[in-house]
């Protein structure tokens, strides 16, 4: 009998750790999920700070964002001389009146630059800027 007793002692011993070992796997597995729920929550509003500080974000007229990156690629190479003002307002006109006959601007906002070349217009104002000395 006494056998019999210590082999339920025993079992018992084991259900109450396994229920226990249990119990801090999911207290465990819940203060992880937290903390990814934090880490996201944190991460989002990284996400969203660094949008809202977009200069692009902030212009509301697609001719106006076109122009703006469109210097902004020509600033990279040096110096926006006269010449290279002359062919930037000659795309910028292009794409003025692209923009009458397109109503959708082809960029949705939040895309980024590299991205956003392609489908801005068709003109080749890259080429016409490449063309144009120093």
């Amino acid at each position: 009998m006494h056998i019999l007793i210590a082999a339920i002692g025993l079992l018992g011993a084991a259900a109450f750790w396994w229920y226990r070992m249990k119990a801090m796997n999911d207290a465990a597995r819940e203060v992880a999920d937290v903390v990814g729920r934090v880490q996201g929550n944190i991460r989002r509003k990284r996400l969203r700070k660094q949008a809202a500080l977009s200069p692009l974000t902030a212009i509301d007229d697609p001719v106006v964002a076109a122009a703006t990156l469109i210097t902004a690629i020509i600033a990279e190479n040096g110096p926006v001389l006269s010449q290279r003002e002359a062919v930037i307002r000659s795309v910028i006109s292009e794409i003025a009146d692209d923009k009458k006959t397109m109503r959708p601007w082809p960029t949705p906002n939040g895309r980024r630059p590299r991205s956003t070349m392609p489908r801005s217009s068709s003109t080749n104002w890259r080429r016409s800027c490449a063309n144009v000395s120093m």
